[in-house]
């Protein structure tokens, strides 16, 4: 992705307004990694078939820093961040009604999941970002794997193969 459309969606999550969704242990249980590999990229829901898009990057941009312990961190950049929108990909609008539960990072038998992220839904759709994912490998690849719930409980899986992560510096 280019530098432009990743600054672009920085600032676009800059000027949400967001709820910060925390899911609690009573949750549905986690995936294995043979399981989040055969999960589905698309999944009809009602009338619309869903997908995901997404935008991953690490931060290597210099910043000043106050300790020298945090000097390392600013070294080794920040860890990963993902802008993940749900779509409908035959163009019916989306479910409003559903809502990201789980998120998982896949690379290799590497498995981080999250049930924190900051999240935004309005006319233009379903979008959520996740923050502080492993220090990955900008120019590697990844698969994306969430798992959506809706007001009854019912929980849907779905996965975007082989994104790739950008580095901003």
């Amino acid at each position: 992705m280019p530098k432009r459309q990743v600054l672009l969606a920085l600032v676009t999550m800059l000027c949400w307004d967001v709820t910060v969704h925390s899911v609690t242990a009573a949750d549905q249980r986690t995936l294995s990694a043979s399981e989040l590999k055969n999960v589905p990229e698309s999944v009809s829901f009602g009338k619309a078939v869903l997908g995901l898009s997404a935008h991953i990057w690490r931060d290597f941009m210099p910043r000043a820093v106050s300790r020298e312990s945090d000097l390392e961190e600013v070294r080794g950049g920040r860890p990963l961040v993902a802008l993940i929108q749900l779509t409908a990909q035959n163009g019916m609008p989306l479910p409003s009604r559903l809502r990201a539960q789980v998120v998982w990072i896949v690379q290799a038998d590497l498995v981080w999941e999250t049930k924190r992220f900051d999240e935004k839904s309005d006319e233009s759709g379903y979008q959520f970002v996740i923050r502080d994912g492993p220090k990955l490998q900008p120019g590697s690849y990844v698969d994306v794997v969430v798992r959506l719930v809706d007001e009854k409980g019912t929980t849907l899986n779905l996965a975007l193969r082989h994104q790739g992560i950008q580095a901003v510096s």
